[in-house]
């Protein structure tokens, strides 16, 4: 039941004559703005020079439904999403006019792209004009008129004394009217000016709106629990003189804010005066939505004033008339009043969007966000009016902050095709005009046109939910985050965050199918397969890198085509995801690969098909580069387009590849050989199995990982180290293979170690003791396949080459009629000049100073050293009649005693051994 108002008498609050005038800020509309978007221009002219019929078959296409001549039915597209099943749209493309009768829109061409596409009325405008032609021009518009009103005018107009609005504060300007708003404490606020004409009210710049009779407020909290609000000073003024005191006004029909709800909150009732018409329909609207937003626990109430339009007609109709009359007409009015429910009426002001991921957000002033887009309430040339910035809705869903660089991003989520979308972006890119639009290239409806205005309503709607916006922790890669989380799969209060181009990698990181089918056959492969489980094994090790301190290395599987190469690589992918959309190939750049590394980080990471790289001097170059930056576990430096240095990509993973050549060469340097397993053969012998494993991951992966991570964590968690695992490990190893390179056996021991894990984390192996037995049976069938360190020593493999270089070209070193001769021999030592000798070893790869090193330090070539301490590896020596330097090697042919002994001179007058071996 609604509670009487009562008859408070007005409360003058004034003190004396001192009314103390402040300045305001917002210049309300009046009447005059222009509806739906349309613009008074020469519509004859245009008409004429537009095919409208082609300007909305364009526009509307599948949603027309029926042409009859110049009218044409539509589903309207406005509403509904366009989806209504009866065509609502009536559109005559003679004239471009149009009308909605579901949704009670209706204008021209120009006002259709405002409704339609989002733009404002000028971007409409200019649209419309070229379409035309650049002939067509709009008609000038009036500027609007403001003339004078005093306050005797104002007070006859309104049928108030003088002496009344005097006390109120309301006095002369010059050439206006000056109507102050008064603070609670009767301090100066703002002060609205009032004309004559078309232009009526104007706010000074500075200004700060408020309610209009907030000096009253003190009084009325303690005599009455009800407020009512009307639209404009006069009506309020009106209602003070006829003894209405519980009454505030509100200066325009948009002009309700938020800020302005705690004010009157005390009351238990709010009576929102309604006009009639679209501005009266305005005024309720705002203020339901203004007083749902600042959750106001009151009841709100709806009413019109019986027999006139306001109050202050009412008041004017009952000049001369009975006091009671009005009293009667104003309080039956009143008692008339209708509640508004806020929960159904007001859901969307509430920030809460059907489907939207964040609920409960504060819209801020100026701005109202529904459904059907987003409108500001704008400011230009003394008017106001509601502008659409957005024709879907667009919110802050929720702030990313970045675990690894402490970068701050934020995501959006806009309504568009009948669903929420969502993305992530810098701030930097959401909060800048240029930026933003960017973002239109993945669906969101933003045009360079309305960028500036997105972008400041984002800021606005950060600032007012700037403490409540939900927050949430986030990576941009795979692998470990702390000690107990590990994304994917075991990290799910993390947030990943892929930087651009691995979106669709990441996406293969998901479950499909069941744990017991991969398993199966995973047993099928570990029983028969020993390569193959290698393989499988080194999948389930790239997560122990970082526990187990272990650098980063490759396992290359190479060998004739076919073999199930490819087949064992996706197998041991399927571990963790999709194996097709893991697996990449060395057809990419080494910029391409570092990205991806960094993203898998401790995670495998799949390459296959070495030989797609060209197979020459250049190609084999790429490939060993490849492994060098993938082994090093860091990309490189690089500067950031703003100054300073990009975020350097790390990464501790275990990169499997295939193809039919190795990744190293005779010439390769030690780092390469070090920083690979290569193992020739075929994983899998059998190509109706390879085809089975095809089969069986298509439909199951990604369980298998999430399995082993799962008991990993909890065994590190009840006190397992898999640190003091690996030594164990690794000792053993070390005990099998003592001529392997080091950091091989290193390898293979954290291979061995996580294929013991996996038997019984994943394979339901119950005895410990016998998976490790059965993983080291493993590891001693692939050291069986690995090159030792003596057939891994590049030094070892320059002396052979050297070797073979010299028995290859031996008559350029004793042939007297050879034209160019080489160098010769001399007491077991083969003297080479070393130009001829650069110039081959760099022919097949080899670097030469780096290969002299070594050789003098293995005593294969004669050196001296000078008096300032320097190491000369050349010697000068006679040889054709001139002193030339040259290189003294030391070759191992049959006979030579020693690499400083002269050879035996059994075997002919005057000649060395050396010299009877090139005799040969």
């Amino acid at each position: 039941m609604l509670p009487k108002c009562g008859d408070s008498k007005l409360v003058n609050s004034s003190k004396g004559d001192d009314w103390r005038v402040g300045l305001l800020i917002r210049i309300p509309s009046d009447d005059r703005g222009v509806k739906n978007g349309a613009t008074r221009m020469n519509h004859t002219d245009i008409d004429s020079k537009i095919d409208w019929a082609a300007f909305y078959e364009q526009r509307l296409g599948r949603a027309i439904v029926s042409r009859s001549g110049d009218e044409w039915t539509v589903r309207c597209p406005l509403h509904k999403g366009g989806e209504e099943k009866h065509p609502s749209l009536s559109v005559n493309v003679k004239n471009s006019l149009w009308h909605c009768h579901g949704c009670n829109k209706s204008g021209n061409g120009n006002s259709f792209l405002v409704e339609s596409e989002g733009m404002t009325v000028e971007a409409a405008r200019e649209a419309i004009k070229r379409l035309a032609g650049d002939d067509v021009k709009a008609p000038p518009k009036a500027a609007p008129k403001k003339t004078k009103l005093t306050l005797a005018e104002y007070a006859a107009d309104k049928h108030l004394p003088t002496e009344f609005l005097e006390s109120i504060g309301v006095k002369n300007l010059t050439g206006c009217l000056g109507i102050p708003y008064i603070g609670e404490g009767g301090e100066a606020g703002a002060m609205r000016r009032r004309f004559k004409g078309a232009l009526r009210f104007k706010w000074m710049q500075g200004d700060t709106t408020s309610l209009y009779g907030l000096w009253f407020l003190p009084d009325l909290r303690e005599t009455t629990d009800t407020i009512i609000l009307v639209e404009g000073e006069s009506d309020a003024q009106t209602l003070w003189y006829r003894g209405y005191a519980n009454v505030l006004g509100v200066p325009g029909a948009d002009m309700m804010r938020v800020a302005w709800v705690p004010a009157v909150a005390f009351a238990k009732n709010i009576l929102i005066h309604v006009e009639p018409g679209e501005s009266g329909e305005k005024f309720r609207k705002k203020c339901v939505d203004s007083f749902a937003r600042a959750n106001y626990q009151g009841q709100v109430y709806e009413f019109s004033t019986r027999g006139a339009k306001d109050p202050s007609d009412l008041h004017i109709a009952q000049v001369g008339a009975d006091s009671d009359q009005f009293r009667q007409l104003w309080e039956s009015s009143i008692s008339a009043a209708l509640p508004i429910d806020l929960t159904t009426q007001a859901t969307e002001a509430q920030g809460n969007l059907p489907g939207c991921p964040v609920t409960g957000l504060k819209w801020p002033d100026d701005y109202t966000v529904t459904m059907q887009g987003i409108r500001a309430i704008v400011v230009k040339k003394d008017q106001q009016f509601e502008e659409r910035i957005s024709p879907v809705p667009l919110v802050i869903s929720r702030r990313l902050k970045s675990i690894d660089t402490g970068e701050e991003k934020i995501e959006l989520a806009y309504h568009r095709d009948g669903e929420w979308a969502k993305v992530v972006t810098k701030r930097s890119t959401a909060f800048s005009s240029r930026g933003i639009v960017e973002l239109s290239d993945g669906g969101m409806p933003i045009t360079s046109e309305s960028a500036s205005k997105v972008v400041k309503y984002l800021g606005a709607l950060e600032g007012e939910n700037l403490d409540s916006l939900p927050r949430a922790r986030s990576v941009e890669r795979m692998g470990w985050v702390g000690r107990e989380k590990f994304m994917p799969y075991m990290a799910d209060d993390i947030v990943l965050d892929p930087a651009p181009g691995t979106e669709n990698v990441a996406e293969a990181y998901h479950q499909r199918g069941t744990l017991e089918e991969w398993v199966k056959a995973a047993r099928l492969v570990r029983d028969n397969y020993p390569r193959a489980r290698f393989m499988l094994a080194t999948s389930f090790a790239a997560p122990l890198l970082r526990d187990l301190r272990q650098r980063v290395f490759f396992l290359h599987f190479y060998g004739p085509s076919g073999g199930g190469k490819t087949a064992s690589m996706k197998f041991a992918l399927s571990a963790w995801g999709a194996p097709d959309d893991l697996m990449v190939t060395f057809n990419a750049t080494k910029v391409g690969l570092e990205r991806l590394a960094g993203f898998f980080n401790d995670l495998p990471l799949g390459i296959d098909e070495r030989q797609v790289e060209a197979t020459g001097k250049g190609g084999q170059s790429l490939i060993e580069s490849i492994v060098y930056m993938l082994g090093s576990g860091r990309g490189r430096v690089r500067g950031a387009k703003g100054g300073g240095l990009q975020a350097t990509q790390s990464w501790r993973t275990i990169a499997l590849s295939t193809g039919e050549q190795s990744l190293s060469s005779s010439n390769s340097q030690a780092g390469v050989k070090t920083r690979s397993l290569e193992i020739f053969g075929t994983p899998i012998g059998d190509d109706e199995v390879a085809a089975g494993i095809h089969r069986t991951i298509e439909d199951n992966y990604g369980t298998a990982g999430h399995a082993f991570l799962k008991t990993l964590i909890t065994y590190i968690q009840k006190g397992g180290d898999p640190k003091k695992d690996f030594e164990g490990v690794c000792e053993r190893i070390a005990e099998i293979a003592p001529k392997h390179i080091r950091a091989h056996v290193s390898a293979i021991a954290c291979i061995t170690l996580a294929d013991a894990y996996a038997s019984g984390w994943v394979f339901g192996e119950t005895d410990p003791g016998a998976a490790l037995e059965s993983s080291i049976d493993m590891a001693r069938e692939i050291l069986a396949s690995i090159e030792t360190a003596e057939e891994a020593d590049y030094c070892k493999r320059a002396i052979e080459w050297i070797e073979g270089w010299l028995m290859q070209h031996a008559n350029r070193f004793y042939d007297d009629d050879t034209k160019e001769r080489w160098g010769f021999a001399e007491h077991g030592v083969v003297w080479i000049i070393p130009a001829q000798l650069r110039r081959d070893m760099a022919e097949d790869g080899f670097n030469y100073e780096r290969v002299l090193r070594d050789l003098a330090g293995e005593g294969r070539i004669v050196n001296k050293t000078d008096s300032n301490g320097t190491i000369r590896f050349r010697q000068r020596k006679q040889f054709q009649k001139s002193r030339t330097r040259m290189i003294g090697f030391r070759p191992d042919f049959e006979g030579v005693n020693g690499p400083d002994e002269p050879f035996s001179e059994g075997r002919g007058p005057g000649k060395s051994e050396a010299e009877r071996w090139w005799d040969r």
